[in-house]
């Protein structure tokens, strides 16, 4: 596996991950917990 591709997958890694989190709720605690605010919504 070549740099760009082991960065492509990483990043596809961490957004199934994060996509995943938001999904079950998970993501929008853990911004609650620790930066006071849901960073899942937009402004």
């Amino acid at each position: 596996m070549r740099k760009g591709e082991e960065t492509s997958a990483l990043r596809e890694t961490i957004d199934r991950a994060l996509t995943e989190m938001a999904e079950d709720g998970t993501l929008t605690e853990l911004s609650v917990k620790y930066f006071g605010t849901d960073i899942t919504q937009s402004r």
